[in-house]
């Protein structure tokens, strides 16, 4: 993962709690995660995208793994490869 995607990927994961406090996560989620959201970002999806896709349509009440709900989506919900035009 370059640096400015790692960055880019860091900094959307931990600007998630401004969006939903139940999405606060630990700095080690945050590591777990971002090769996740580096894979979106190299597929060409815009960070504000990928931050709407995160952090939309939350299940109502407590979510007590926020860490793992994250992953199901960036692993069920990743975007195909654009075709090279």
């Amino acid at each position: 993962i370059s640096p400015l995607l790692r960055r880019t990927a860091t900094t959307l994961l931990a600007g998630l709690r401004a969006k939903d406090a139940r999405l606060l996560l630990s700095e080690r989620d945050v590591k777990y995660l971002v090769p996740g959201v580096a894979k979106w970002l190299d597929r060409g999806v815009p960070p504000e995208q990928v931050f709407r896709t995160l952090s939309g349509s939350l299940p109502p009440g407590a979510i007590p793994w926020p860490s793992r709900m994250l992953q199901h989506r960036l692993r069920e919900w990743i975007p195909p490869v654009l075709p090279k035009t």
